[in-house]
């Protein structure tokens, strides 16, 4: 089969292979910025003369023609007018490559190097615009015009289809997007005339918002004398807000006039808002904090709300009295305004305003203070530990709490006789506010001294009457007390070990901490399984053979039962201890394929004396059991391992005991453990496991 390269070689004309092996890259997205330059000549060897472009394609054929077409742009401002032609096409894929190439000619023109080619292409693309054709296609070269014209030339004639009822819309668009200043002169003019002339309200609504598209000053004075008509109150409304997306000067006077009336609308106030922000961006500070100020006591919070954050980013000397204030407004949302804005300005006067409100404030004033500038305090942690230690000796309740509720954040070494003492003489509320803190001051001590903070942990532990704060410092205990026994490992591994052991045979020690202590023993070359024995668990497996777990059914084995011979080292097989402390043997770790898989284990053990015994296992998934050739347990099913999930009872003679399981996995985990108890759940005494 013939390659697509060499098909297009022998289909298209010498002139268009060579096009084809330089494609067009994708058309802009935004207008290229305008750069003058002298004309200089540019020829190019792959320029398209315009005639041959026209002849290829009306004798073209198929994808051929759509080839042709796509590389229309090398034939330059010649091809325009052949594009343009083609946008019409009853072919819809020939009109969509003829859009394809406008652009790619747009983006080719627009290159700076070449503005003898962006004159030329923008004045046949003007040109096309006013020959006969679709009103679609029209919009397009307008669109297109808008992006290749240069300066001012493009403007006037973007600006020249204003008045053409079908090509308005699309003048519009374009000229609100056009970079050009001109574009907004442009637009003012259009408005000023359609006003004069009592042109349409919809043409003067077009006009409107596209000079508010462009959010800049253009067309201020026009829009102020639309926005003071009150006849038309759509048309009023609108311009309000073109003005302010603009930010224009000559609008300062008129929103201050609106922010400062008796009762502005929501909708007013809230344009009188963009409009100070707009200017704020633009330079104008002092003009946005004379608006945001006027409507700090406007009715409605969303508009109070909006000018305290809007005051919050304006300098001046007078900005942090009128946030403080704002923390006394009715509406939370501005108090929150005000909250956020005095906790992220900087400055002396803010610490100087805070002061004063700290200082003349009441108890819940104070309260709010102490919170704020904790928060400005930020990662100096002495200067908030001195504000929270002060607020804890409190007069004022609710600057007591408040503080304690701040100790519980910000924990400190400072705070904890301070702690204690309010949890030994405070108020129920004052006492469980303070165990939190206390609670908090253990865990941050944990880093620094764990046994220190093993001591603040036993002690809260012991004196609290909440269950839920009992049970918390007791979990943190356990931690500090293993952080203490890892510390001293380094220098003396014995007494570390000594303390691990404790750790781990001590009543109500959280299993993520015991956990944790055994793999540390461990780490130090101790027999973590030594206490898997000691509850009964049987530690030394051989692991068998893995199988996927569809090729024979559930109770079958393909081996036999009486097990491996361990002299003879037998293929398959391996022997495996269990090193952890509940027994727990990890299959998923030992074994491929590790899921929808089966895995056969066998031990044996030795009985001193018959006795009635309960087997204890725990799998995931599924699990058989055979004991002495005899089928004793099965339970398939899915599920997670929890030691001693099936309990099987079973009466046994005196001496040697063979055990053959089979632990089946679906998906995920994979794991098993077995121990012998008697009835009442004792560990049995066992002789160690065959070898």
């Amino acid at each position: 089969m013939m390659e697509s390269g060499a098909a297009l070689r022998i289909l298209l004309p010498p002139i268009l292979v060579a096009a084809a092996c330089h494609a067009p890259p994708p058309p802009p997205q935004e207008p290229p910025e305008e750069i003058e330059v002298p004309l200089v000549p540019e020829p190019s060897p792959f320029d398209l003369p315009g005639q041959e472009l026209r002849s290829w394609i009306s004798s073209g054929h198929g994808h051929i023609r759509e080839q042709a077409v796509e590389l229309a742009w090398k034939a330059g401002p010649d091809g325009v007018a052949t594009v343009a032609d083609l946008l019409d096409d009853e072919r819809p894929e020939v009109a969509r490559a003829a859009e394809r190439a406008l652009w790619t000619l747009v983006h080719h023109a627009a290159d700076p190097s070449s503005p003898r080619r962006r004159r030329e292409t923008a004045a046949a693309i003007a040109a096309e615009i006013h020959r006969p054709r679709s009103l679609a296609a029209r919009e397009k070269l307008l669109a297109a015009l808008a992006v290749a014209g240069p300066g001012r030339s493009a403007v006037a004639e973007v600006a020249a289809w204003l008045d053409h009822p079908g090509l308005r819309p699309a003048a519009l668009r374009a000229l609100e997007r056009m970079p050009q200043p001109e574009a907004g002169e442009a637009l003012a003019a259009a408005l000023a005339r359609a006003t004069a002339e009592g042109a349409a309200a919809e043409t003067r609504l077009g006009l409107i918002l596209a000079l508010g598209g462009r959010q800049d000053a253009a067309g201020a004075r026009e829009l102020l004398a639309v926005a003071g008509d009150g006849s038309e109150p759509e048309l009023a409304r609108a311009a309000r807000r073109a003005l302010a997306r603009s930010g224009a000067a000559e609008a300062a006077a008129a929103f201050l006039a609106l922010a400062s009336a008796d009762s502005p609308s929501p909708a007013a106030a809230l344009d009188s808002l963009r409009w100070a922000q707009a200017a704020a961006a633009r330079g104008r500070e002092r003009d946005a904090r004379a608006v945001e100020e006027a409507l700090l006591h406007h009715s409605a919070a969303s508009v109070r709300a909006g000018a305290v954050a809007g005051l919050a980013e304006r300098p001046g000397e007078e900005i942090p009295g009128l946030l403080v204030a704002a923390l006394d407004d009715p509406d939370p949302a501005v108090r929150a305004a005000a909250r956020s804005g005095l906790a992220a300005r900087p400055g002396r006067l803010t610490d100087k305003a805070l002061e004063r409100a700290y200082r003349d404030g009441d108890d819940a004033r104070r309260a709010e203070i102490l919170r704020l500038r904790v928060e400005r305090d930020g990662a100096d942690r002495a200067a908030a530990a001195d504000r929270i230690a002060a607020a804890l000796a409190s007069w004022g309740p609710i600057e007591r709490l408040a503080a304690l509720e701040l100790a519980a954040l910000r924990p400190a070494e400072p705070f904890v006789p301070l702690l204690e003492r309010t949890r030994d003489r405070g108020t129920p509320e004052e006492r469980a506010a303070a165990e939190k803190a206390l609670l908090a001051c253990a865990e941050r001590r944990a880093g620094e001294d764990p046994q220190a903070a093993r001591e603040l942990y036993s002690s809260l532990a012991e004196q609290t009457e909440d269950p839920a704060v009992a049970a918390a410092a007791r979990a943190g205990a356990f931690r500090a007390w293993l952080a203490a026994a890892v510390v001293s490992a380094a220098e003396d591994p014995t007494a570390a070990a000594a303390e691990l052991d404790a750790i781990i045979r001590a009543e109500g020690v959280p299993a993520a901490v015991r956990r944790a202590a055994g793999a540390r023993l461990a780490a130090l070359g101790e027999d973590i399984g030594a206490y898997a024995r000691e509850a009964g668990f049987l530690t030394h497996w051989w692991l068998g053979p893995v199988e996927a777990r569809d090729v024979r059914p559930f109770l079958e084995h393909p081996f036999s039962i009486d097990g491996p011979d361990p002299l003879a080292r037998p293929q398959g097989w391996r022997a495996i201890d269990v090193a952890d402390l509940d027994g727990i043997l990890d299959l998923r770790a030992l074994c491929e394929p590790k899921e929808e898989a089966a895995v056969y284990l066998w031990t044996r053990f030795e009985l001193p004396a018959g006795q009635p015994v309960l087997l204890q296992l725990g799998s995931d998934d599924g699990v058989v059991v055979w004991l002495d050739n005899e089928l004793v347990h099965r339970n398939e099913v899915m599920r997670a391992l929890t030691p001693d999930q099936d309990r099987v009872p079973l009466q046994l003679a005196a001496g040697p005991h063979s055990l053959l399981v089979k632990v089946t996995q679906g998906g995920g985990g994979w794991e098993f453990c077995l121990r012998l108890t008697d009835p009442a759940g004792r560990p049995l005494a066992l002789a160690p496991a065959g070898s």
